[in-house]
């Protein structure tokens, strides 16, 4: 329910659309995770589409901080090299792969140099002071989403079991 907000947000995104399925599991700190007590502390889960998409998440706060993604399709991919978040002494970096035979094209987009945190900041700052119009963030519907997603997988991984989303 904390760090799993960032893998869950970019799926949102990226899928355009909310599951209609989850499948979690969860290590906990403490108590009866059945009844509501103790704090998922690592959680591995699979989501479902509708449209037959498939998306893989894993967070805790056990391990090496890092936050990379892996976004796999048909016609090549996108991935993370980042730690955490980015800052002005380790930019992110996109590595891409166009096609998937022989024939595929690795490429490498860098970004900017930028505290990652900052970025978030001077974003909210914008949308405060000029309005909606220029925001590139969640869309209202995406965050309700979101918060749907994580709370299906929360009950999956207390429950053990699948769980519808909405």
């Amino acid at each position: 329910m904390d760090v799993g907000v960032y893998p869950v947000s970019l799926i949102r995104i990226v899928a355009g659309q909310r599951p209609v399925r989850v499948h979690a599991t969860a290590h906990w700190t403490q108590g009866d995770t059945r009844n509501g007590a103790g704090v998922d502390s690592a959680m591995a889960a699979t989501l479902e589409f509708a449209d037959g998409l498939l998306a893989q998440v894993a967070c805790s706060f056990d391990s090496a901080l890092h936050r990379q993604a892996l976004i796999i399709g048909s016609a090549g991919l996108i991935q993370t090299t980042f730690s955490n978040h980015t800052s002005v002494e380790r930019p992110g970096t996109l590595l891409l792969r166009a096609g998937n035979g022989p024939d595929a094209v690795d490429g490498k987009i860098e970004t900017p140099p930028i505290n990652g945190f900052l970025a978030e900041v001077e974003s909210f700052e914008a949308l405060v002071h000029n309005g909606s119009a220029r925001w590139v963030g969640a869309t209202p519907q995406e965050s309700l989403d979101i918060m749907m997603i994580l709370e299906a997988l929360l009950r999956s991984a207390r429950r053990r079991a699948p769980e519808l989303v909405g």
